[in-house]
């Protein structure tokens, strides 16, 4: 993994709580973690029904944000990208993250990529929403639109992941 030391102001954050310590003495954080690099960051969405795994989605604008070496883009091509990264369920550590998305720059007051909803089901499929302003989102070759036709166009992408329990 790259991108060990976070240290920006946007950077995401996920927790994982035990509901039934909040009246407890103990705190109910059971693990937590930052998610991102030295730039803006932010996490959208969360999906934790697939076992032993808990996914979260949305935009990274830092080119350290920390992309395994499996990753389908590993690398922060315009001012923000849409980001997946899949953590250990026990620990919250990082088993997968990339980015997705990217070619497109454009000086406007949105986001060019971003992530909005994740999905896992028990069985590994994995689905991703949002909205893009590139060409760059992996497109399989019977999609239903192959090409963007307008400036922003939301984007469903479909990933399968082993699961482990």
């Amino acid at each position: 993994m790259r991108g060990q030391s976070i240290n920006a102001a946007g950077s995401g954050f996920v927790a994982k709580i035990d509901a039934r310590k909040f009246r407890a003495v103990v705190s109910p954080v059971l693990w937590s973690r930052r998610l991102g690099g030295h730039a803006e960051d932010a996490l959208l969405s969360v999906s934790a029904t697939m076992p032993g795994s808990v996914f979260v989605s949305g935009r990274s604008g830092s080119v350290d944000f920390p992309t395994s070496k499996a990753a389908i883009y590993r690398t922060l091509i315009a001012s923000n990208d849409s980001a997946l990264a899949q953590l250990n369920a026990s620990n919250g550590h990082i088993r997968y993250a990339t980015f997705l998305g990217g070619t497109r720059q454009l000086n406007m007051a949105w986001y060019n990529d971003e992530a909005t909803g994740v999905y896992a089901t028990p069985s590994g499929d994995v689905y991703i929403t949002g909205c893009t302003l590139d060409d760059r989102l992996p497109i399989t070759p019977n999609a239903l639109q192959p090409k963007r036709r307008a400036n922003s166009e939301p984007f469903l992408l479909h990933l399968k992941f082993t699961t482990s329990r």
